[in-house]
């Protein structure tokens, strides 16, 4: 499967899971920079009214469909993804896939050297090159660029929030030297053992996005956002000509 699909003016490439490792082991070889976004509705909504944050995700070198949301989005569209790929699901099916060296960045100082620590039990063969907590000021960039430089990764694991996340990536990769980078949101602490994602059924049915609101309470953060971009998305179906 290949090409792409356009939603509210975001891309969303059309692949599945295992198509998407494939990408990202062939961009791993070829070296890098390579960035990869994961748009959920939330994101997609939100570069609505963000233009530098929709040009971060479409100048992406792959942009996955994380949310059940936008996977419905592109039903309605008549462009159907074949599958939801979440962006954790990627990067552990990726680490499981090959023997790989991480640099991660994100979450507090803590959780990060405690996901460090657990990360090469979770996926054997994986290396934890170096790390750092998301709590940095911008004077403190340059050191952190050169450490991942130094550090000498395969792979970039970038857990700061959707928007942060995308914008470090997109304005510091390239100065790392790091082939691939992906905005990885708060899997630092899952790894960590401080967090947990939605029970498996719950992810085989897409259910993921009301666990995460339901437990962690993002009734106003979460729920407004993603039922808007439905509805814009719905909108935009019924505007098309023919319909």
């Amino acid at each position: 499967m290949s090409g792409s699909v356009m939603i509210l003016g975001v891309r969303v490439d059309r692949l599945t899971m295992a198509e998407a490792v494939a990408r990202c082991q062939a961009m791993i070889s070829e070296g890098g920079p390579h960035r990869i976004v994961t748009p959920n509705g939330e994101i997609i909504w939100a570069a609505q009214s963000d233009a530098e944050l929709r040009g971060i995700l479409n100048n992406s070198a792959l942009a996955v469909a994380d949310g059940a949301s936008v996977v419905l989005a592109s039903r309605w569209l008549g462009q159907p993804l074949p599958q939801r790929v979440a962006g954790a699901d990627l990067v552990e099916a990726l680490l499981r896939a090959g023997k790989y060296r991480v640099f991660l960045l994100g979450a507090t100082p803590e959780s990060v050297a405690e996901a460090a620590q657990r990360l090469p039990t979770l996926f054997p063969g994986t290396t934890v090159a170096g790390s750092q907590h998301g709590y940095f000021s911008e004077a403190e960039i340059p050191a952190i660029v050169a450490a991942a430089h130094a550090a000498a990764p395969d792979v970039l694991l970038v857990g700061m929030g959707a928007g942060k996340q995308e914008r470090f990536l997109a304005a510091h990769l390239a100065a790392t030297g790091v082939p691939l980078g992906v905005g990885i949101g708060g899997v630092i602490d899952v790894w960590a053992g401080r967090s947990q994602r939605a029970p498996l059924w719950m992810r085989r049915v897409n259910l993921e996005w009301a666990y995460r609101i339901v437990r962690f309470g993002r009734y106003s953060r979460s729920l407004p956002p993603l039922l808007w971009f439905l509805w814009a998305v719905w909108r935009s179906r019924r505007e098309e000509p023919g319909r």
